[in-house]
């Protein structure tokens, strides 16, 4: 064998060799290559599920909030209404006359106390009214028939009314006590009456 041909078949069996070695390598890469085309379409798909899942919590969240925020101003805007309802009524109330304040506190003490009327063993230790209507509180003592011979104290705190007090309990006849008895039914009228949902 010439060293010619010697030279080309050593060229040609490592031309074979490179080829082989190419197509290998090809073959190899391609199959990385969806490998790895695999894993990023997985990475992909799990990025998507994930991202929609936050997407969706956040969303959640959001409208948590924006209900929780609404419920706060309707809340607001209720205890607005009732508390300006309540300020005109008692700005009525102190304006009662002397007669329409004995009747109707005359009456909320048989209706609220009638135990304290009907038992005339109960000692009376002390007697609280409003500011300004001391001689109404003795009417209104009169007119149920009960006796204090202390002296009838005015409390500036006392929007209208008789705070009693005995040697067996405390008896409210005030119209605080009467108005927050009477706040939740007017709470309820005033959600219902606003449309409020």
């Amino acid at each position: 064998m010439s060293q010619s041909i010697l030279i080309k078949k050593i060229k040609a069996e490592a031309e074979a060799e490179v080829k082989k070695i190419k197509a290998e390598a090809e073959a190899k890469v391609k199959s990385l290559t969806g490998e790895v085309e695999s894993k990023i379409e997985s990475l992909r798909q799990q990025t998507e599920v994930e991202l929609n899942q936050e997407i969706q919590h956040r969303r959640l969240v959001a409208l948590s909030k924006a209900r929780q925020d609404s419920n706060l101003k309707r809340h607001e805007v209720k205890r607005k209404a009732i508390d300006s309802i309540m300020e005109e009524v008692v700005a009525e109330v102190k304006k009662w006359s002397s007669d329409k304040y004995v009747d109707w506190f005359t009456y909320r003490a048989k209706t609220s106390a009638p135990d304290l009327i009907a038992d005339k063993s109960v000692k009376i230790t002390k007697i609280s009214t409003a500011t300004d209507r001391k001689r109404e509180a003795e009417l209104i003592l009169e007119n149920v028939g009960l006796q204090f011979d202390g002296s009838i104290e005015e409390n500036k705190e006392i929007i209208a009314g008789l705070l009693i007090v005995t040697d067996g309990g405390v008896y409210d006849l005030t119209f605080d006590s009467f108005f927050n008895q009477k706040r939740t039914e007017l709470e309820m009228s005033v959600w219902t009456a606003s449309g409020i949902k």
